[in-house]
């Protein structure tokens, strides 16, 4: 049996529209494990406070990457706009590159998907193939730049913010 488009436009939004809610309970419970797991290893580093076991207990609670929702956004940014600038909120007129720093200074290390996933949570109208390629492409070139680092994890490369 033949379906029309409009019929299976119906039905692909109704499938929406049941996943929806099921994404937001599975993100929150996401959101809590991760601090459970944050609590864990800060009390596991309060019992072995060698520096290594500090950085340790923090690390994993960066590498997760799920976005704060409490993130600082700008409507306007006046801040710094040498290229080095590391930003201190979030807004929509920053260039890909200070994006890209915003997002590692407040996630840490990130894959280009991490980092797109981040900007798109924060931005979720803007196009994420767009995105993704600038952000390939802006990452690739600071890297270059020796602006940021890379570290290849697996297929891919994680890349972080360089000590100053």
């Amino acid at each position: 049996m033949e379906h029309t488009d409009e019929e299976i436009l119906i039905a692909l939004k109704a499938k929406k529209d049941r996943l929806a809610p099921e994404y937001s309970r599975a993100y929150a419970e996401m959101l809590r494990l991760d601090d459970e797991l944050r609590k864990v290893n800060m009390a596991i580093a309060a019992f072995e406070p060698s520096a290594s076991s500090i950085a340790a207990a923090i690390e994993p609670q960066k590498e997760t990457g799920i976005p704060n929702n409490t993130t600082p956004v700008a409507t306007h940014n006046h801040e710094d706009d040498s290229d080095d600038a590391i930003p201190n909120v979030f807004s929509d007129e920053l260039s890909y590159n200070k994006k890209i720093f915003f997002v590692l200074k407040t996630r840490g290390p990130s894959t280009v998907n991490d980092i797109v996933d981040y900007i798109v949570n924060i931005q979720p109208n803007i196009d994420r193939d767009k995105l993704h390629k600038r952000v390939t492409t802006a990452t690739s070139q600071l890297n270059i730049k020796h602006k940021i680092k890379a570290r290849k994890v697996g297929n891919k490369n994680k890349y972080y913010l360089v000590s100053k």
